[in-house]
Parts: structure tokens; sequence; C-alpha cells
């Protein structure tokens, strides 16, 4: 067994990490029946837009996460975990690494106050303008924004210590917090919570992760601390000329991947938005599983560029792309026979999600995705973000052509432009970034 799971590249922290998105996909499979079954066709069209509007966070934290792991990673280099649970080795690393965690937790308690502040209002607006009588939504989108504020808050602590190479336990607190949440969102479901299944979850996914860093992270995190110097890493000269890039590409993300619910439940109501909003959830997943080959080697990616190893990160991320490919792969085919299954037999859920012919573009459009997120993902670990540019022409393509398509052509036509822009312009355009970007910032020094 070890070795099979060497073979395809599975340590603890892909294990972990795929476990919680193979949760992720077996429990939206689970949610999208449970929400056929216990929600109206309406009810349906407000839960998967309440999600996508929830993804405007992005907005807030602004890749500040993802900056945080990244600039971690690189001082973890030069440090190590001693038994006692706290990191030793180059004093000025330690320094820097103290104060980068100081800032996080400023940086989070304001994000979070704030995301409430600005995204409640804008929701109750947005929603107000489809206002359905009979369908209670106000009081479960307050809370629902309320609860996803403390996951925003405590996701750059989360980050900071899987910079610091603490991958696996992170992954494994993410996997409880998704198993958590899709488990309460069944059974509220199915106890006739209604739209307030969707708080309900994710009240359970921000309670994992923050009674983690009071309980079991807490020393290291109070260790840390101790070490503070004022001075020892300036935000304006270290960390925002890379998190600003980054904050653009993520702002980026939320048009391309998450615009299309709003998009349609304006333009052709709730059901509609509905139905798009299962297949892109089920969907979805083949790029979120696939990453995990990716996303828990960023910290290692990071490591190595630190001490000039290119060679060795270069074989590394190939190996992990070719063993993300092949499990997406399989689980693109998995998704697509689940669905013609489900039409030739007439299920009821072949009627609350798009047919074939859209589904089908939206798997292609995932694994065109999955390769362009992970090429991205590995650049970054240089910290420079050159698929900035492509991700903004992506985001404006992406949403003009669903604004145009849903008008005209329905959920079919705005799955079909989501694929023609993201198989030419983000994995073609970002492929010849990739490979040009990587030949000249592995230039030897002289």
């Amino acid at each position: 067994m070890r070795r099979i799971a060497s073979r395809l590249g599975i340590d603890r922290a892909v294990a972990f990490t795929v476990a919680g998105r193979v949760l992720t996909l077996g429990g939206g499979l689970l949610a999208a029946a449970f929400v056929v079954r216990y929600l109206t066709r309406v009810e349906q069209g407000f839960h998967y837009t309440f999600l996508s509007l929830l993804t405007a966070q992005v907005f807030f934290e602004l890749g500040f996460a993802y900056t945080t792991m990244q600039l971690a990673a690189h001082e973890k280099a030069r440090l190590a975990w001693q038994p006692d649970g706290t990191m030793a080795g180059d004093a000025t690393a330690l320094r820097r690494l103290a104060a980068l965690q100081v800032l996080t937790l400023r940086w989070s308690t304001v994000v979070a106050a704030v995301f409430v502040a600005g995204l409640a209002p804008a929701g109750l607006w947005f929603f107000g303008h489809a206002d359905v009588p009979g369908v209670a939504w106000r009081a479960p989108w307050v809370w629902l924004v309320s609860a996803t504020a403390v996951t925003l808050g405590t996701a750059p602590l989360l980050a900071l210590l899987e910079g610091c190479g603490l991958v696996a336990r992170v992954a494994l607190v993410r996997s409880v917090a998704t198993l958590a949440s899709q488990s309460t969102l069944c059974v509220a479901l199915a106890l006739g919570a209604g739209l307030r299944a969707a708080p309900m979850a994710a009240t359970a996914a921000a309670a994992v992760p923050l009674g983690w860093l009071l309980l079991s992270a807490r020393p290291a995190l109070l260790a840390l601390a101790a070490s503070h110097t004022t001075g020892s890493l300036s935000w304006r000269q270290e960390v925002w000329p890379l998190q600003w890039r980054l904050g653009l590409s993520w702002l980026s993300g939320f048009f391309i991947y998450y615009a299309f619910n709003p998009i349609l439940f304006q333009v052709a109501g709730p059901v509609e938005a509905g139905r798009f909003g299962l297949a892109l959830s089920v969907t979805g997943t083949i790029s979120t599983v696939g990453l995990a080959w990716i996303s828990t080697r960023v910290p290692t990616f990071s490591g190595l560029i630190a001490e000039r190893r290119f060679a060795e990160v270069d074989r590394l991320f190939a190996r992990s792309l070719r063993q993300a490919l092949a499990f997406a792969g399989v689980l693109a085919l998995g998704l697509v026979g689940g669905l013609v299954l489900v039409t030739v037999v007439h299920h009821p859920i072949s009627a609350r999600i798009v047919g074939p012919g859209a589904f089908l573009a939206l798997v292609a459009a995932a694994l065109a995705n999955l390769v362009a997120s992970s090429e991205a993902a590995y650049l970054r670990a240089y910290k420079q973000d050159p698929f900035l540019g492509i991700s903004l022409l992506t985001a404006v393509l992406v949403t003009g052509g669903a604004v145009a398509a849903a008008r005209w052509f329905g959920t079919t036509g705005v799955a079909l432009a989501y694929l023609a822009v993201m198989s030419t312009v983000m994995l073609g355009g970002g492929h010849v970034i990739f490979l040009r970007k990587r030949a000249q910032w592995q230039v030897p020094r002289p």
C-alpha cells in the first residue's frame, strides 16, 4: 500500500487533503440529492446563489492567506520544528515569521468585521430585487455571512501554519471541517431547516478550525509570538507587492468561477440559477480534488526555490501534475457517466440540473482550470504572480459571455462560452506564460 501510495504521489498531506475534497465531492452529491428532495426549485436557486455570493469574500481577503503561506514557507526553509512544538534556527527568520503572525492576526480581525458589515447588506439588497413570497431568506443570509466571517478570519492563521510545514495537520483540520459542514447540511435539510441549513453548515465548518487553533495550535502560536520584535517585516515592502497581485487574481477568480449564479438569478430567474449552480458545484470538484496534489506541495515548491534547487522543483511539479490529471480524469468520467444514468432512468435530479451538453462543457472547463491553476500555483512559489493579466482578461470575457449567453441561449450557452474562454485564453495563454517565466526566473546567478 505504501508503494502504491508513493507512485500515486499520496503522502499524509495529500491523503488528508484528498480525503477532505472527496468528502466535498461525496457530500456535495449527497447534499444535491437532499436539496432536490427537501427544497423547492425556487429555494434551490436561492441556496446556490447564496453560496456563489459568499465567494465575494475574495474582495475582502485579497489573497492575504495565500501570501502568508508563501512568505512563511520561505522563512521556514531556515527553521526547524522542535520536540516541544516551537521552532528554532536562524534568528532573523524566526523574528520575521513572528512579525508575520502578528500581522496575520490584525488583518484577520479587521477583514472578518468588514466582511460582515459589507456583504450582509449587499446581499439583502441583491435578493430583495427578486423577493419571492413564502421564501424566508433574510435571516438565513445574515447568519450565513456571519458564520463565514469566522472561517475567513481563521484562514490566514491556517495558511501561516501550513507554510511552516504543518501541511498534513492543516489538511486534516480542513477535512474534518468539510465533514462537519456536509453532514450538518444534510441533517438540517432532512429535518426541514430549509434555507437555514446552509448557515448551520457554515457554523459547523467554522467551529472546527477555530477550535483547533485555540486548543491544539495555541502553544506554537504563543511561542512564536514571543519572538516578535518591531520592524522585523515590512507589510508595505514585502507583503503588499505580492498580495495586490494575488488579490486581483483572486478577484478575477470570483468572476471566472462564481458570477454565473448571480447573473442567471437576475436574468433567467432562481430556477435556472439553481440548475446551473447544482451542475457547477458538482463539476467544480474535479479541479478542487485534483489540486490537492499541487496545493499541498506549494510550501515545498517555495522552499526548494528559496534554495535554488530548480531541477528538483520542476520534477516534483511535473510528477504532481500528472498525478492530479490522472485522478481528475477518472473523476470526470465518473461524473459524466452518473449524469447519463440519471437522465436515462429519468431520476428527479435530472430535472434539477443542466442538460448533458452543458454538463460536459463544464467538465471540460474544470479540467482546463486544473492545469492552468496548477501552473499559476507553481509560478507563485517564486513570490510573483505573472498570471494577473490573463486572469483579468479571462474574468472580463467569462462575465461578458455569461451575460450575453444567458439572455439568448440559456444555461447551455453559458457553459459553452465558459469552456471557450477557459480552453483558449486561460489554458493556452497561461501555458505560454508558464514556459516563458519559468525559463526567465531559473537563470543561474552570475
